[in-house]
């Protein structure tokens, strides 16, 4: 890779001198305004030296060019980060909580904590990988020729989002095809390793959640916190895949006793 730190990845830029950062990443198609909710609900409540950021993490084009893998991704966020602070914490939602699972193990002993929302930690089977290697390319194809209106509700109406009580809004102007479609095939759960093994001897505490709704996250959930006392496992009642959104009330009052306990 050719030095894609630089640039490659919009964090806010702010002192850091005295702050604890709280890392925000969204989900796939997510944008980093999803989380406005987040700052004016929760920023009042928590400690006053814990600053809320919310990183794009759309890549340019030309680094998938270049094979830009998760591993990559993180070990560029790890970089950034690591000259502005040692005391942070992670929370990511679905497809950022798949990547927080890579700088975790980048490099553990910049993440305080971490808050995974929604993600799945690794398939398990060589045909589990084929079957969703399979559908992300499909979905590729899609996000590069189908019509923007009658893609997103095909999007939408994925068994994952059933119940759920949060529909964003999203615009072809703030995407580009390309980078979505690249993100689907490069950064599928397909091409991820299995986290499982890795988060039995993760020693930084995990808040992991998952929605009442939401079987298979709740599953997934369950298991995961078999495996370390260090990951707390906590259903967000009345809410689907999208956890944040469908239930903000109750996701902020156990985000804000996680970080501050």
């Amino acid at each position: 890779m050719k030095k894609p730190l630089k640039g490659f990845i919009n964090l806010m830029k702010s002192s850091f001198s005295k702050s604890k950062p709280l890392w925000c990443l969204h989900g796939f198609l997510g944008q980093s305004s999803d989380w406005n909710f987040f700052y004016s609900d929760l920023n009042p409540r928590i400690d006053k030296n814990i600053k809320l950021f919310f990183p794009s993490l759309y890549p340019k084009l030309k680094l998938f060019h270049e094979g830009f893998s998760m591993q990559e991704w993180a070990k560029g966020f790890c970089h950034q980060v690591r000259n502005r602070s040692l005391d942070n914490f992670i929370m990511g939602y679905s497809m950022g909580g798949r990547l927080a699972f890579h700088l975790l193990m980048e490099d553990p002993s910049l993440w305080k904590k971490a808050i995974i929302i929604s993600s799945n930690p690794g398939l398990r089977t060589k045909k589990q990988v084929l079957q969703r290697n399979q559908s992300d390319k499909k979905w590729a194809e899609n996000f590069l020729s189908t019509h923007w209106n009658t893609l997103m509700q095909q999007w939408s109406q994925q068994v994952v989002f059933r119940k759920s009580h949060f529909s964003p809004k999203r615009l072809e102007k703030d995407y580009s095809r390309e980078v979505l479609a690249k993100i689907l095939v490069e950064w599928s759960v397909a091409k991820q390793k299995n986290f499982r093994n890795f988060l039995s001897k993760i020693k930084v505490p995990v808040l992991w959640m998952s929605g009442e709704y939401d079987e298979n996250y709740v599953k997934i959930g369950e298991e995961v916190s078999q495996l370390s006392p260090y990951i707390e496992h906590f259903i967000v009642p009345h809410s689907s895949h999208r956890v944040p959104w469908d239930n903000s009330k109750v996701f902020l009052e156990k985000v804000n006793s996680f970080i501050c306990s």
